[in-house]
C-alpha cells in the first residue's frame, strides 16, 4: 500500500514535467520555420543558403562515415586474403608443426 500513498506525488511530478516539455515544444517547433520565413526576403539569401548547406552536410556525413569504414574493412580483408594466397604452402607458420 505504500505505492498508493506515493502515487499522487508521482502524478503531480509527472504532470509538471509534462507541462514543461509541452511548453518548450513550441520554442523547438519554431526553429525550423525561421529558414522558411527568411526564404522570401532577398536580403537574407546567404543565410537561407547556409541553412540548405547545413542540411545537406548533416544528411551526407553518416553515409560518408559508414561508407569509409566499410571500404576500409573491405580493403583490409581483401589485402589479407591476397597475402594469404600469395604465400607458398610451406611458409604458413600456423599450419606448420611445432618443433
Amino acid at each position: 500500500m505504500t505505492w498508493l500513498r506515493r502515487f499522487p506525488r508521482r502524478l503531480v511530478n509527472l504532470s509538471i514535467v509534462g507541462l514543461i516539455v509541452l511548453s518548450i515544444s513550441a520554442v523547438a517547433a519554431a526553429c525550423p520555420t525561421c529558414g522558411e520565413a527568411l526564404g522570401n526576403d532577398p536580403h537574407h539569401q546567404q543565410r537561407v543558403a547556409g541553412f540548405a548547406y547545413s542540411i545537406v552536410f548533416m544528411m551526407s556525413v553518416p553515409y560518408l562515415l559508414i561508407g569509409s569504414f566499410g571500404s576500409y574493412a573491405y580493403f583490409i580483408t581483401r589485402r589479407a586474403r591476397n597475402a594469404e594466397k600469395s604465400q607458398p604452402p610451406g611458409e604458413n607458420e600456423e599450419s606448420s608443426p611445432a618443433k
